[in-house]
């Protein structure tokens, strides 16, 4: 195996029988057309449905963000990504996982009216109806990875 170093800011190639060792390593030289690696299996994107209340501030702790994307045939897709306002240090808790919103979750329904079938100009007046309205809670339909969507 050899690796590439650096030391003391000079660059030199030394193979792994040699026993000097080094006070700085800053590379290293990987002969990639030979790598392997194992197949990984698609991850199947899972559907959940969440509740959310209103909040001290009034509103419901989440903004919408529309994107792009190419998928494979050259078809561009819109997606309405709903994403918390409030981010958390860390990986996701139980409870995140379960009944909150969570980075990348693809918005496809509120209150049961498929987003999909909503237009560009109509998505932000119905937003703006929902937070007027008397309702103290939305439920969101929620898909989680938005990039590996089904062509349903």
């Amino acid at each position: 195996m050899e690796c590439l170093l650096q030391q003391n800011g000079r660059t030199s190639s030394r193979s792994s029988n040699d026993a000097w060792t080094p006070t700085f390593l800053s590379g290293k030289l990987m002969n990639l057309p030979n790598l392997s690696l194992p197949a990984l299996s698609l991850v199947e994107a899972r559907k959940r449905t969440i509740t959310l209340h209103r909040n001290v501030a009034g509103d419901f702790g989440f903004r919408f963000r529309r994107t792009q994307y190419l998928v494979g045939n050259g078809e561009i897709r819109t997606v309405v990504l709903a994403e918390p306002l409030e981010m958390k240090c860390g990986p996701p808790r139980p409870n995140d996982i379960v009944s909150g919103l969570l980075p990348g979750d693809q918005l496809l329904a509120i209150n049961n009216v498929p987003i999909d079938k909503v237009g560009r100009e109509e998505l932000p007046s119905i937003i703006q109806e929902l937070i007027t309205s008397t309702s103290r809670k939305w439920v969101l339909c929620l898909k989680e990875d938005c990039f590996k969507l089904s062509n349903s």
